[in-house]
């Protein structure tokens, strides 16, 4: 009865994640690439000076928005407000170098299939030459809340 009390937590963790792991498969393939698109993509059309809301694709897969503010107050400081909210799981269809067949998709619940966006990428280089380049994605005929849009995302650099 003891040795069953010891290992009662053990086979319950094992369980848990086993669970967890089989949802994540569900939501990402397995051999899909979350890798090479992974970082923070900013959409250019759409952020200001005080408001930007990002794109955040991190390579374990999950997919969330972040929404960043800059306030000030009647003394002028300046503060930033920083939230992010999971959307759901992404990866990359095919290959990045693979322009006619390669897609960005998304999943949000397991029961339902991806949504996958074509999209072109390339990289932009500052003009002046100073500063990195950065990476750009723009997505065709992404599916917002009220219509579809091409989407330019910028990726944003730490």
């Amino acid at each position: 009865m003891n040795a069953v009390l010891r290992t009662a937590p053990l086979t319950l963790s094992v369980m848990l994640l086993t669970t967890s792991c089989a949802a994540i498969s569900k939501l990402v393939p397995r051999g899909m690439d979350t890798h090479s698109l992974a970082g923070v993509w900013v959409d250019s059309t759409r952020a200001t000076p005080t408001d930007t809301v990002a794109w955040k694709l991190d390579p374990s897969g999950s997919d969330w928005t972040l929404e960043i503010r800059v306030l000030r107050d009647s003394a002028m400081r300046v503060t930033t407000q920083r939230s992010e909210t999971r959307y759901g799981y992404w990866y990359l269809q095919g290959a990045l170098a693979d322009t006619a067949g390669r897609a960005l998709c998304i999943k949000v619940r397991p029961r339902d299939g991806a949504t996958c966006y074509a999209f072109e990428f390339d990289t932009l280089r500052p003009p002046s030459g100073d500063g990195p380049p950065r990476r750009r994605m723009v997505v065709l005929g992404y599916q917002g809340q009220q219509h579809k849009r091409t989407r330019v995302l910028i990726e944003r650099l730490p």
